[in-house]
């Protein structure tokens, strides 16, 4: 039995939908039960989707799509990594967008390492170790900085060390900075108006210092106010730097969008 021009086309037309179905289904599969080791979703206030995960044959993959930057509107590498701990080390390269040689797991964080130029992100579930120095739900308007992140080697010329914040650093930093804001209640906000910004060091006299900046807490900045130091030349009472002194329990140099 001969088969018409139209019936041989209508059985081609439905192998190929067959088979691109099959197709997308082993597709599914397979992403359905690759098991990651750590992932990180971000969508950044600056129109960026950045995803980073690490399988568990420890390769890894780090996209990012920009809506504005056309030039590089999509950045992908890839690479293996060796796992200690809470650290992970790039394996034959660095991390392409820093430079980094490795990254280190803390506060609900994936902070790849390089002094000039830092870079974080958010984890968004995870199958290693996590070091976390506080407790990020009681502490949830707070994050913590190294110096160099704060850039506090250009107006900080003394010797110094950095220091990181316990549970109960951050129990008396509160408490100084609740106290702060009492006292200075006639030009600044209240304390749940704020999210902050830290930086704690050792100085040279073996004492905590702390470097603090406080801003707004409006939907942008708190989207990226634990992956990225903020800048700003004035806000008002939206922009509050001080010192906290925890050895000492004293805060000062307090200043209002640049002004002591």
């Amino acid at each position: 039995m001969r088969l018409s021009k139209f019936k041989i086309l209508l059985i081609t037309v439905c192998c190929f939908i067959i088979s691109c179905k099959k197709e997308k289904l082993n597709t599914a599969k397979t992403e359905k039960s690759t098991k990651y080791l750590l992932e990180s979703q971000y969508n950044s206030p600056f129109f960026e989707t950045i995803i980073f995960q690490i399988k568990e044959d420890s390769s890894y993959i780090f996209t990012k799509e920009s809506e504005l930057d056309h030039d590089n509107s999509s950045i992908i590498s890839k690479g293996k990594v060796h796992i200690q701990n809470d650290t992970i080390y790039f394996k034959y390269h660095q991390f392409p967008i820093n430079q980094a040689k490795k990254a280190i797991l803390k506060n609900n964080l994936i902070i790849f390492l390089n002094a000039e130029n830092p870079y974080r992100l958010p984890i968004s579930k995870t199958k290693l170790i996590v070091k976390n120095y506080y407790d990020l739900h009681q502490f949830k308007n707070y994050s913590t900085f190294t110096s160099d992140e704060f850039l506090l080697k250009y107006h900080y010329k003394k010797d110094f060390s950095n220091y990181e914040l316990q549970n109960n650093d951050m129990i008396q930093l509160d408490r100084i900075l609740k106290k702060m804001l009492l006292e200075n209640n006639d030009k600044l906000r209240a304390f749940e108006d704020y999210i902050i910004q830290c930086c704690a060091i050792k100085n040279d006299q073996d004492e905590i210092e702390v470097f603090i900046n406080l801003y707004c807490n409006d939907e942008m900045i708190n989207s990226r106010f634990k992956i990225s130091t903020i800048r700003m030349k004035d806000g008002g009472s939206c922009n509050v730097s001080l010192k906290i002194n925890l050895t000492k329990n004293t805060y000062s140099d307090l200043a209002i969008a640049g002004v002591v």
